[in-house]
């Protein structure tokens, strides 16, 4: 079972992922929503069809276990934060305290 940490910094409002998630291809495209003031992910397969949409990134949950499709990646999607725990990430503290992590499915 490998970890896999989302290369993410403070000094983007975006990011767009190609990455292989358990043997399967998937888009990840992350966006900082300044009017509710937090990051949000959509999921998408590897030709950019949408699976999921407008899941905001909350600390201490694993992002797409509400989502019942079977196109989703099998593992554990969480946001850790490294200094208390608790802080959603934000703005500035995305890839310093605040990570992305997958974990594969066993």
């Amino acid at each position: 079972m490998a970890v896999f940490q989302f290369p993410l910094s403070s000094d983007r409002e975006n990011y767009k992922f190609l990455i292989q998630l358990d043997g399967q291809r998937f888009t990840l495209f992350l966006k900082f929503n300044y009017r509710l003031a937090l990051w949000i992910m959509h999921v998408m397969d590897a030709n950019e069809t949408p699976i999921v949409q407008g899941v905001p990134l909350l600390v201490g949950i694993n992002l797409l276990f509400r989502f019942k499709q079977e196109t989703l990646p099998l593992g554990d999607l969480f946001v850790v934060n490294l200094e208390d725990g608790t802080t959603e990430p934000d703005k500035n503290n995305i890839g310093k305290t605040t990570l992305m992590i997958y974990n594969e499915a066993a």
